[in-house]
């Protein structure tokens, strides 16, 4: 082997160490920051530790009172579509 193929073994070896020792950083930056964001949005989604304890969280039930002391009307069921006999109607074969 002479001293050419010593020096390009040599550089690789370095790059191969430089391109590991980058990806290890980069791997380490991209944990620290989704911890980051993840605890974050934790605790932007939480809220105040205490916030449960005082104030319970209420079920969406209304009672009949409700609906005449608000003028709420009870739901109607839903019309049925109108056949109005066009071409988009699905009454056979082509």
């Amino acid at each position: 082997m002479n001293q050419n193929q010593r020096a390009r073994i040599r550089a690789r070896e370095q790059a191969r160490e430089t391109v590991g020792r980058a990806t290890r950083w980069g791997v380490a930056a991209a944990l620290v920051t989704a911890a980051v964001c993840g605890l974050g949005l934790g605790i932007d989604a939480a809220g105040p530790a205490d916030a449960g304890a005082t104030n319970p969280p209420q079920p969406n039930t209304v009672s009949s009172g409700d609906v005449q002391q608000n003028h709420l009307q009870p739901p109607q069921q839903a019309p049925l579509p109108a056949n109005t006999g066009g071409s988009d109607s699905s009454s056979g074969g082509s």
